[in-house]
């Protein structure tokens, strides 16, 4: 895939993932697929389980990016982590169908790192997020 020239030109170093992806297991099988997503472009890569944000201004913190994609989410509950990289995550619905889409950026059914002390997953439907340590899940509890 080729980057948008504008992209290329603002940030040089997406043009060589491989020396930037920290965790990388197989460089040669990562798709880096750079998603408008709201007002943010979003790069989600399965393989490596990472992800990069990015708005008008900038490279954005991950958190920030979950917070501005997701903060209008409704939380439903919690639910043991059995599995999961956490022991607990918490579930959220979206308010609407256009929120929904949001999800749409991210694979399905696959625990993507987003910085971290912090995992994010969905169904389609409802957005799980897997805070890795306390100080985080009492953000989200609280």
């Amino acid at each position: 895939m080729r980057l948008p020239v504008t992209l290329r030109a603002k940030y040089p170093f997406l043009s060589h993932p491989l020396g930037i992806m920290n965790g990388m297991h197989d460089a040669f099988n990562c798709r880096h697929h750079l998603q408008p997503v709201g007002d943010l472009t979003v790069m989600v890569c399965a393989t490596c389980q990472t992800t990069q944000w990015w708005d008008d201004r900038g490279l954005v913190h991950p958190t920030d990016g979950v917070a501005r994609l997701f903060g209008e989410y409704e939380l439903i509950g919690t639910l043991p982590g059995v599995g999961g990289p956490s022991s607990v995550i918490f579930t959220y619905r979206a308010p609407n169908r256009s929120a929904r889409q949001h999800l749409g950026a991210f694979p399905k059914n696959a625990w993507i790192r987003i910085d971290n002390g912090l995992w994010l997953s969905h169904d389609g439907a409802t957005l799980l997020l897997a805070p890795a340590d306390g100080q985080v899940a009492a953000t989200f509890a609280g």
